[in-house]
């Protein structure tokens, strides 16, 4: 035996301060321990470090007997052990298998005895020692078979650990087991908080409710909902909410190694049913898990090569108000607000909860109104490092737009439109199922510089989204099948963040289709018809601007609810335009005239904004106010600029 052992024997053993699941771990301990001692005490020679353990095992275990005199026969029925052993059906062996292998978590006084007893003075029990107390004479066959074949070793709760001979390997807990025992939940991730108790009638359709009494079974399955990422969530939080605390959802996708293992192992102990979010990494146990499991957004794949029985289950997609109600729930003073907020942002419970957070977190500063859920929704909705999009936080509003009255009318229609989708798609039943009458399509046509960007921005802001302006350079490749590729990242990009996707220039995607005369010609023919099938598929708002409305694919046209013309602006537009650009503070000289400038000289917004500002230039070198004269000089460098001949 090893030293190190007397400053432990005269130690006095404390109730657990966690109450009752933990007495009958450190009672059981006690017992196990005077029943090493009773094995020790056969011994024909002992040390003197044996002695000390002896006196160590027998006084610990009177002083258990002390502090639970009425315990009688070891064990009980009340403890998280109990109830383990009762439900993996272990035998008496098995038990003390476990509590063995956990004693050394239990009292430092056992970690020195395993010190001395171990050949390599490890702090653990060895096969060896469980053998000669499981055992009965020389005959050990039963232990090795329980060593090889029991459920705690399946469900790797104890492990065989080491190398060299078979009775000299020590036995361990997995980590977290023995608190587990003790009433303590420590989950290596944190548990979502997802749950919703509205109900639309989907948990007592026929299918759910048989699927729900299957969960609560004592049978190994998998249950696997399946749909749209979004009806996905939504209907996995009702069916939390029905299932009760005894289910617990984490996302696992991603998780390093040995994670899943550890949390069907705590679930076990406190008698859970495990919730996964995404595919399980890669993990030992969870074939071996004898209970029911719950899965969403799992990979096909992955649910094939699973042993035990799937039971699939499609999540539908929620109603509107399903939606709004969702909204109604997270942030109630927004009720009236609720069906917009849905429309424009449908976002599964737990989104909304922290969603919910941040925006009463900002009503510290501000009411809590629709405003702040704007704000709060930029950080929370989903965002992408994606290099092929600009991010345009919108600031121009109606005001600063100057078009004809046929235009401006047809964009407030436009995002009229978006606002009213759920009460014409669902309250008046126009969807139908047809995933095509979601989102909006418009195509704005017109020659540089006469609004088309400011038009987008200025929708933006009005829907409380971010623009979203391709990059064309960096969308288009020349490697077949990456161009779909890309496409395909921004348009879920888009969809993730709400934002409005809006193509500048966009003839070179969207051209007309041509005869096939080389293979260019049919790739670039595939790259338009996957362009046709994702635009209708959006259910987001995706605004195209092009030069030339005749460059644009006949097909395209037909799958745009709005098309909008911008003309260049006549006398009264450019005199507004002139005035709007001017900010208050700005020094103007006596004499400007601003409808003799619209008048005379017939220019695109874009150039009356670098004509002013070329003026403002010239007249702070000259520490002067912008004249009428400087204007028409930075007027005509505007016109030789664009080729044209200024008047």
């Amino acid at each position: 035996m090893r030293d190190g052992y007397a400053a432990w024997s005269g130690q006095t053993i404390q109730p657990s301060a966690l109450g009752s699941p933990s007495v009958p771990l450190w009672y059981e301990t006690a017992a196990v321990g005077q029943r090493l001692a009773s094995v020790l005490d056969q011994a024909a020679l002992q040390d003197e470090q044996t002695q000390q353990t002896l006196a160590f095992l027998h006084g610990h275990w009177q002083q258990a007997m002390a502090w639970h005199p009425t315990a009688g026969e070891v064990g009980g029925t009340g403890s998280l052990l109990d109830r383990l052993c009762r439900q993996l059906k272990l035998s008496a062996d098995e038990r003390l298998l476990l509590i063995l292998a956990g004693m050394a978590e239990e009292h430092e006084g056992f970690v020195a005895s395993f010190v001395g007893l171990h050949p390599r003075g490890e702090p653990f029990p060895t096969v060896g020692l469980f053998a000669r107390l499981a055992c009965q004479g020389l005959d050990r066959g039963e232990a090795w078979r329980l060593l090889t074949q029991s459920a705690l070793l399946r469900l790797g709760l104890v492990r065989v650990v080491g190398e060299g001979a078979w009775p000299e390997r020590s036995l361990r807990l997995a980590d977290g087991v023995w608190a587990a025992l003790q009433g303590l939940i420590n989950w290596p991730v944190p548990p979502l908080q997802v749950l919703t108790r509205l109900d639309d009638g989907w948990l007592r359709q026929s299918d759910v409710c048989y699927l729900t009494d299957r969960l609560q079974s004592r049978q190994a399955l998998m249950v696997a909902l399946q749909g749209e990422p979004l009806a996905s969530h939504i209907r996995l939080a009702q069916w939390l909410a029905g299932l009760g605390p005894r289910a617990v959802c984490f996302e696992v996708a991603g998780q390093p190694e040995g994670v899943v293992d550890q949390l069907l192992q705590l679930c076990l102990i406190h008698d859970r049913i495990p919730v996964w979010v995404g595919n399980p990494g890669p993990s030992r146990l969870l074939g071996h898990f004898p209970w029911p499991m719950l899965c969403a957004e799992a990979d096909p794949a992955w649910l094939a090569s699973l042993p035990m029985p799937v039971l699939p289950v499609a999540a539908p997609r929620p109603s509107r108000a399903l939606l709004a109600a969702l909204w109604q729930e997270s942030l109630p003073e927004l009720a009236e607000q609720a069906p917009e907020l849905a429309a424009r942002f449908p976002l599964e419970p737990r989104r909304l909860w922290r969603v919910q957070g941040d925006a009463r977190a900002l009503a510290g500063l501000t009411p809590l109104d629709a405003g702040t859920a704007y704000t709060a929704l930029k950080t929370r909705l989903a965002r992408g490092g994606d290099s092929q999009m600009r991010r345009v936080t919108p600031r121009a509003g109606w005001d600063d737009l100057i078009l004809p009255e046929p235009a401006t009318q047809a964009l407030h229609n436009a995002v009229a439109r978006l606002r009213l989708q759920s009460q014409v798609l669902d309250d008046w039943g126009f969807d139908r199922g047809d995933t095509s009458r979601r989102g909006l399509r418009l195509l704005f046509c017109g020659l540089p510089g006469t609004g088309k960007t400011l038009a987008a921005e200025v929708m933006a802001l009005a829907l409380h989204a971010e623009l979203l302006v391709i990059d064309l350079s960096r969308t288009v490749s020349k490697w077949i099948g990456e161009t779909e590729k890309n496409l395909a990242a921004i348009f879920d990009e888009a969809e993730a963040t709400r934002g409005v996707l809006f193509f500048d220039e966009a003839d070179a995607l969207f051209a007309k289709r041509t005869d096939v005369h080389d293979a260019n010609d049919r790739f670039a023919n595939i790259e338009t018809a996957y362009l046709l099938t994702r635009l209708e598929r959006f259910d987001g708002i995706a605004i195209l601007a092009t030069n030339l409305r005749q460059h644009i694919d006949k097909a395209f046209l037909r799958r745009f609810e709005f098309v909008i013309d911008f003309p260049e602006p006549g006398a009264d537009e450019r005199a507004a335009i002139w005035r709007r650009h001017v900010p208050a503070q700005a020094p103007l000289a006596d004499g400007v005239d601003f409808e003799l400038l619209a008048l005379r000289y017939p220019m695109s917004g874009a150039m009356i904004r670098n004509a002013l500002l070329g003026a403002a230039y010239e007249a702070a070198a000259t520490d002067g106010p912008i004249s009428q004269s400087g204007l028409e000089r930075a007027i005509a460098l505007e016109f030789e600029k664009t080729g044209r001949l200024c008047p």
